[in-house]
């Protein structure tokens, strides 16, 4: 096979021409496109996606058109599974199109037909789409059809360091919903742990807390921190404490019990309430409950209670223990399950 980098061969014609001179298929007897997606590489960054065609009638040429976002994904290559030539790709406008035609005299493909595999990288954690937008036919005939659709397949890139992680799923999870990020594009960092700032700035993000101008009475948080919003949204809507009257400590690893708290504080600002709910009465103490300070031995039943947080281990919550940034993304999922489950 050989493939051309010039303009598109005189049997494919030009998308917009062809759209408007072709009248769409009847349903009952026009041919179907369907997208297939297969990870083939053992380090998850490319993947394999087939464009099959189903109930094909003498498919001599094609053109296919997709929704391409260049700047969350790359196309790494693309062959016809058909003889002839086929025409360089082309990305613009965030649409990539494909042609291909078979040469001389001959039949056109029919029945159940592989034509194209592409090879797609993700650039960017998180979930993203290619979606088939229409397939141009032309037959031996030169006859013309215009098919269009909406398949689409998940993309999926993971940062290299959750793979396998036991909070992969709830991390990507909120990755997709733009709640949490990375340290970069290549590290989540999810053992790292996670400041009293930072995880104060995910409640504000996941729950939409505005910047409020709320005076603050500790004199750790400097007004130019890049944290003095995020900590003033979340004190203005009750959630986050100091650990003095006049100190909050934001660059201090937050502890577990410190954790619970603002998730408990989170749950009851979203849930319009003033204070938690959640049944104490079959929540036993963790077996290392004397561990756990005077000030946070209800609030870590009361989480333990409505599920925001497990323990470490069987009946073990390591309350001074501090939190990971894998621990902040999970607990704070399922804050906002519970929470669209009210």
């Amino acid at each position: 096979m050989k493939r051309t980098t010039g303009l598109l061969l005189p049997l494919l014609l030009v998308w917009a021409g062809l759209a408007a001179s072709v009248p769409a298929a009847r349903a009952a007897d026009a041919p179907t496109f369907l997208l297939s997606v297969a990870d083939n590489d053992p380090n998850h960054e490319l993947l394999t996606i087939t464009l099959q065609g189903e109930h094909i009638n003498d498919l001599y040429a094609y053109e296919a058109r997709f929704a391409f976002d260049p700047d969350r994904m790359e196309l790494i290559g693309s062959k016809s599974n058909l003889d002839g030539f086929s025409v360089a790709p082309s990305v613009k406008d965030k649409q990539l199109v494909l042609a291909h035609t078979k040469v001389g005299k001959v039949k056109g493909e029919s029945g159940s037909v592989a034509l194209e595999t592409l090879t797609i990288k993700p650039k960017k954690p998180g979930s993203t789409s290619l979606r088939l937008l229409a397939v141009n036919t032309v037959g031996s005939d030169k006859s013309e059809r215009l098919i269009e659709t909406d398949q689409t397949v998940r993309l999926l890139k993971l940062f290299p360091d959750l793979r396998h992680h036991w909070s992969q799923d709830d991390v990507m999870w909120m990755v997709d919903r733009q709640i949490v990020d990375g340290m970069d594009d290549e590290h989540f960092s999810p053992d790292t742990n996670v400041t009293r700032a930072q995880f104060a700035k995910l409640l504000a993000v996941a729950l939409k807390l505005e910047n409020k101008a709320a005076k603050l009475p500790f004199a750790d948080v400097a007004d130019d921190a890049w944290y003095a919003d995020t900590v003033r949204g979340a004190y203005a809507a009750g959630i986050v404490e100091g650990v003095s009257d006049t100190a909050f400590e934001p660059e201090t690893a937050i502890t577990r019990e410190q954790m619970a708290a603002m998730l408990l504080r989170a749950q009851a600002y979203a849930g319009g309430r003033k204070q938690p709910v959640a049944a104490l009465a079959s929540m036993p103490e963790p077996l290392d409950g004397a561990e756990v300070s005077d000030w946070a031995k209800t609030i870590v039943r009361q989480t333990m209670a409505a599920k925001l947080m497990n323990g470490r281990a069987d009946g073990i919550f390591a309350p001074l223990s501090q939190a990971t940034r894998a621990e902040a993304a999970v607990v704070v999922k399922r804050l906002l399950n519970g929470l669209e489950a009210e």
